[in-house]
């Protein structure tokens, strides 16, 4: 997404499992912490928020949907000063958490879409140490270069693939290991 002239902002869905988040934590600049309103904080978001403290804990920000689904004012009003003072505990006393109004013809507002989009555009971010040190490829797509007579003829014989995207954090050297997720170490 264009956020400016010299800015763009790439999003990524971070799936609900440990090895996912901790690679999540080493890559993002800015973290949109997602929280059912109706049942407030998982044990999932703080063990994300524990795995990102440790490789450098990029900038957080709140965002609380399903605040619809209370019946009175006075609930809703509990529930976000608790949620509030909850995620000030966790991330850092004044920590930005946004309540999003009820959805209205399945959209939420356009004054908090808005709000959001502000804060993204205006959001300074700080470089992490671990980024400094280390170098990360985002994969993009990837691609099966197999032979297909190879693949007709043994379809579990070793395969041949590419992938597409971009580096950051510390440039990759020449004959350097790239660790990927879930499959190992591969030159």
């Amino acid at each position: 997404v264009v956020a400016g002239r010299a800015r763009r902002i790439t999003f990524m869905e971070c799936p609900n499992t440990l090895s996912a988040m901790c690679d999540m934590a080493k890559v993002a600049d800015l973290v949109v912490l997602m929280v059912d309103g109706c049942y407030g904080f998982e044990m999932e978001t703080f063990e994300f928020l524990n795995i990102a403290q440790v490789h450098g804990f990029p900038t957080v920000i709140g965002c609380v949907s399903f605040l619809d689904k209370l019946k009175t004012s006075k609930q809703l009003k509990k529930n976000k000063k608790m949620m509030r003072h909850r995620f000030w505990h966790e991330v850092s006393p004044g920590a930005k958490l946004i309540c999003l109004s009820p959805i209205l013809q399945s959209q939420y507002r356009a004054s908090d879409v808005l709000k959001l989009h502000r804060l993204f555009v205006t959001m300074h971010t700080k470089p992490q140490a671990w980024r400094r040190t280390h170098s990360c490829a985002f994969i993009d797509r990837h691609e099966d270069i197999t032979d297909p007579e190879l693949l007709a003829a043994d379809p579990n014989c070793s395969r041949t693939m590419a992938m597409y995207g971009y580096v950051r954090g510390h440039p990759i050297k020449p004959n350097q290991t790239m660790h990927f997720p879930g499959l190992g170490d591969f030159p």
